[in-house]
């Protein structure tokens, strides 16, 4: 008895198998779509790859998570909120690990959008192992490398003067802003040793409003790294270790969208993020 099952990160999928009588000749073959909502008491949802490239939104984890049931982005500045719980009051984890930030508890977005394989979102009759939550659990997973070698490479445009004019507008800038993905994926020892690197680069300019109605130019530089290996010691015990790096270069940023004075714009700021873990899964 053979049985294809997709188990999403965070979630439990049920498996059962029914044995034939031998003598039966007839074949019965059912084709339906993958179901990605849990069946069982946790009430989850998991969007892949595939489904995010089909949608026409941004691909960043708060547009991901967005679209599940029970979830908004109502809070200040535009932050997540989940089963009416705070904005802080959520857990969000890439790889299994916490990546909360200190001020609102939203996500360090230190992944590469097209390095993400899944992200689960998760409200209700959540596992007691995730602890440190009120409102609920988002869990992204970043693909691997395999047997084949696979790879991707994207760019995305934008343009400051592409976008519509509002009572506030003074100007826009119209520059060509591009962001570079690149991910590459395979095997070092076939059956045993895989690895996985991506690669995204951000640069893009654009003219923000002023108290007196005049404008200054914004510029940000983001560039983000992320390597994996995946070593199976034999096939019952798996190594998994991954890294993670950004470095974000911000000119004439402001926390507030209007500053009353010149002196509330900070010239020029980093916001170097970087991440390392390492989990091991096995059966004794």
């Amino acid at each position: 008895v053979e049985a294809n099952i997709k188990v999403s990160v965070g979630q439990t999928i049920p498996l059962d198998a029914e044995m034939p009588l031998a003598q039966l000749a007839e074949e019965i073959v059912v084709i339906g779509t993958r179901e990605t909502v849990s069946t069982t008491p946790q009430s989850a949802v998991t969007y892949d790859k595939d489904m995010m490239e089909a949608l026409a939104i941004n691909r960043t984890l708060a547009n991901i998570t967005s679209l599940a049931p029970g979830v908004t982005q109502n809070a200040p500045r535009q932050a997540i909120t989940m089963a009416g719980a705070r904005s802080n009051e959520n857990l969000f984890l890439v790889n299994g690990v916490v990546v909360n930030e200190n001020l609102r508890g939203q996500a360090h977005d230190l992944y590469i959008e097209d390095a993400v394989e899944e992200t689960t979102t998760s409200i209700s009759a959540i596992s007691a192992e995730y602890g440190r939550f009120a409102g609920g659990v988002v869990s992204a997973i970043t693909k691997s490398g395999g047997n084949t070698f696979h790879g991707s490479i994207r760019d995305n445009v934008t343009n400051d003067s592409w976008l519509g004019d509002t009572p506030l507008t003074t100007g826009r800038e119209d520059k060509l802003n591009n962001t570079f993905e690149a991910t590459l994926g395979g095997y070092i020892l076939r059956d045993q040793l895989w690895f996985f690197a991506a690669g995204r680069s951000f640069e893009t300019d654009q003219q923000a409003p002023y108290y007196n109605n005049e404008s200054y130019t914004t510029s940000q530089t983001d560039k983000r790294y992320e390597g994996k290996l995946t070593f199976a010691l034999t096939p019952s015990h798996r190594f998994v270790g991954s890294y993670m790096d950004r470095n974000n270069v911000q000119l004439n940023s402001s926390f507030r969208p209007n500053p009353a004075e010149i002196s509330t714009i900070d010239p020029s700021r980093e916001l170097p993020n970087t991440l390392w873990s390492l989990h091991y899964t096995g059966a004794f």
